[in-house]
């Protein structure tokens, strides 16, 4: 079974795209933990993150 890795697009708290990639890829390129990045993605406001995080796909 091959399945796609699911793809998620990331801001900064100036609405600025800062990558686009899988959760694997976007926790090393941010240096955050899964959970962290978990976190993001529920989050809806920015108060307490330095990123906003949607999956695209």
């Amino acid at each position: 079974m091959n399945k796609s890795k699911k793809e998620y697009i990331v801001y900064d708290k100036q609405e600025n795209v800062v990558m686009l990639g899988t959760s694997n890829e976007i926790t090393k390129k941010l240096g955050i933990t899964i959970g962290t990045f978990y976190s993001y993605v529920s989050r809806g406001d920015l108060s307490k993150s330095n990123y906003k995080i949607f999956a695209v796909s």
